[in-house]
């Protein structure tokens, strides 16, 4: 084997690489997605328990307001009793009539918030069971993800050990030239290794010269012997000439 095959076989194994490093990075995104969905059923079902809340509090609130104003007449009432005179009188006549008047506005609204709890906690019901449900299934769903991460997490472990062992040997005196100059282009350009069709590039898909088709050819004669090889690159993407 020459030292381009070496390097197309490392090539190979750095696409496989490549590929879980994608599923690595795009997993912890799926999961955050996932998350920020039921967030927003969380939001719903926050915003409906509040509004649930909200009424029970305004008409304990109001049942207070109209308890305290009940009792104030009731004390008017008592005072009327151990009253002189008929001014007195008319005057706490007066003051009660108000008074009664006064939780009015507070019974209305009392009413109509009692009116309206039930509907709220139907809805608030409503969207429990939504939640409930969406969380059970975005619960099953981040462990089958965080589960497949841990198992291709090894999986790149592995081979990215498998990848130093294959690239150790070509890291000598008569291949480094090579292995280096692949590793500086498989950041930028992918694949690095091609091959030629009628002279086009499959990388970029330029026609070569013809100059550059026989040094091509001249490495396939050599291959054996690294020493006699150069790297032959496309005059327009870089990528080594295999």
């Amino acid at each position: 084997m020459s030292v381009l095959d070496d390097l197309s076989a490392l090539q190979e194994l750095d696409g496989e690489i490549r590929e879980l490093e994608r599923h690595v990075n795009d997993i912890p995104v799926r999961r955050e997605q996932e998350i920020r969905k039921l967030a927003a059923e969380q939001d719903d079902l926050n915003r409906a328990r509040e509004e649930v809340n909200r009424l029970i509090l305004e008409t304990r609130n109001d049942e207070v307001v109209i308890s305290e104003i009940k009792e104030n007449i009731a004390k008017f009432r008592t005072q009327q009793m151990s009253l002189k005179t008929n001014a007195e009188y008319a005057a706490m006549n007066s003051q009660i009539a108000k008074a009664e008047e006064a939780p009015k506005p507070a019974d209305a609204r009392l009413a109509e918030d009692k009116a309206k709890i039930p509907a709220a906690e139907s809805s608030l019901a409503g969207f429990q069971a939504v939640y409930d449900a969406a969380k059970g299934e975005v619960d099953a769903y981040i462990a089958d993800l965080d589960a497949r991460l841990a198992e291709i997490q090894k999986r790149l472990d592995d081979a990215r050990l498998r990848r130093a062992a294959m690239a150790k040997p070509l890291d000598v005196p008569a291949t480094r030239k090579f292995l280096m100059y692949y590793d500086r282009l498989r950041k930028s350009r992918w694949p690095v290794l091609i091959r030629l069709d009628a002279g086009v590039c499959t990388g970029c898909h330029m026609q070569l010269p013809p100059a550059k088709q026989q040094d091509a050819m001249k490495n396939a004669v050599t291959a054996t012997d690294p020493a006699k090889m150069a790297i032959v690159a496309c005059d327009f993407c870089g990528r080594m000439i295999h």
